[in-house]
């Protein structure tokens, strides 16, 4: 009888008995399985807990042979980096003719092609995530980050270098879009080459990220919540439902694309807050455990194959933005 797992733990059961399961990071098929020795689900929980606290802590005393916690930590940019190539891919492919890939606000007619708007949304992309690096700003890659830690057993000291090497590994994959889009990157035959090495980019030395984080010199799109409250009941007589519709799709941009000057965001962020809501499962944040729970935390543990937000919830999230002109 195969092992259940239980929901967010590492916790399975096995003929009634649970045991404590963990995959050894690095290792294509090597595992961790102890018995907990009990029936009963909450005295797992706790058992399994003591040993969550000592994982980490083993696997820097004995790591598996062959293995580093940085050549880890460079199959997770790699795998990102193909992830983001792959989705680049797919949106290609499934485009209509003639259409744009990134630019959504892009329409036939326009006095800018397709491809023009789309290197436009590219380049802008490209250019928000050399600030982030250049100004020690990596907080957009930090969600991220803390899924991609716990789904490959990282240990916590190596959060910030994930966090910076996310970011490099978003910059080559927007390169790899740009030149797609320009005609001189293979779309599906890609040499090996292509698909640049992060082993060899030297990340941001640990030194140099502030421990305290620097006043914005603007104010952010967040100082504005109660404006742009006034502005929609002023312009477009939003009653208090609407009102409360509205605030709900601001508090959700913000903490999907992160809280910025206004003039910052692009119109890639508007892509990235409509892909994710695309992912959202349409019932959430409906019971008292998930009211507090991250967006992307809510999505990592909904059920593949479930029911995502509709196209008409994703339109009206996005009708208050757009009027705006936030994205």
């Amino acid at each position: 009888m195969p092992l259940c797992s239980h929901k967010c733990s590492h916790i399975t059961r096995k003929r009634g008995v649970y045991h404590y399961r963990r995959r050894l990071p690095g290792a294509a098929h090597g595992e961790v399985c102890i018995s907990l020795r009990t029936y009963n689900y909450r005295e797992a929980e706790h058992r399994a807990g003591l040993l969550d606290a000592e994982f980490h802590g083993v696997l820097r005393r004995v790591r598996v042979p062959g293995v580093s916690l940085e050549s880890d930590l460079q199959a997770v940019l790699r795998a990102e980096l193909k992830r983001f190539v792959d989705d680049d891919l797919g949106r290609r492919m499934a485009r209509q003719p003639l259409s744009a890939v990134y630019a959504h606000w892009w329409e036939p007619g326009d006095p800018q092609t397709a491809d023009e708007a789309d290197l436009k949304a590219i380049r802008n992309a490209q250019e928000s995530l050399r600030r982030d690096l250049k100004t020690n700003s990596p907080n957009e890659m930090a969600d991220r980050a803390e899924q991609l830690l716990k789904q490959n057993n990282l240990p916590p000291e190596m959060m910030e270098r994930l966090t910076y090497g996310l970011l490099e590994a978003a910059v080559k994959g927007w390169e790899i879009a740009e030149r797609r889009t320009l005609g001189s990157e293979p779309l599906v035959w890609v040499d090996s080459s292509a698909l640049i090495d992060l082993a060899t980019v030297e990340p941001e030395p640990a030194a140099r990220i502030p421990t305290q984080p620097t006043e914005p010199s603007r104010p952010l799109a967040s100082t504005f919540s109660s404006d742009f409250i006034g502005w929609g009941k002023a312009s477009a007589q939003w009653r208090n439902n609407a009102a409360s519709q509205a605030s709900a799709s601001f508090a959700l941009f913000l903490e999907i694309v992160g809280d910025r000057a206004i003039d910052d965001y692009t119109a890639v962020d508007g892509e990235r807050f409509r892909a994710t809501l695309r992912r959202i499962p349409a019932k959430y944040r409906k019971s008292h455990a998930e009211k507090d729970k991250p967006i992307q935390a809510i999505i990592a543990d909904a059920p593949a194959g479930g029911t995502t937000l509709s196209e008409k919830t994703i339109k009206r999230h996005f009708w208050a933005l757009v009027h705006r002109r936030m994205i």
